[in-house]
């Protein structure tokens, strides 16, 4: 049988861990890495400041790296 390619199990992991991210972070990164938007029409469609982008975008970023690395755990990405 099989064995699933490497990327495969880290797409699982985050796809699994992805409804723990807060809303914020989820509409920006699907925004961003699904439909390409820019960081300024991200933030002009959400109301937000573009550092407030780069901020969500920092933290799924950690976010990934973290689940990446350890697993799914049960600790969300927070809004600050």
């Amino acid at each position: 049988m099989l064995q699933p390619a490497p990327w495969h199990r880290e797409l699982a992991t985050l796809i699994e861990a992805l409804p723990t991210l807060s809303m914020e972070c989820r509409r920006v990164l699907t925004l961003r890495k699904v439909y390409g938007w820019t960081q300024e029409q991200i933030a002009a469609r959400l109301g937000l400041e573009r550092c407030q982008v780069e901020d969500a975008l920092c933290r799924c970023v950690l976010f990934c790296a973290e689940h990446l690395d350890e697993g799914v755990t049960e600790h969300p990405v927070e809004n600050h």
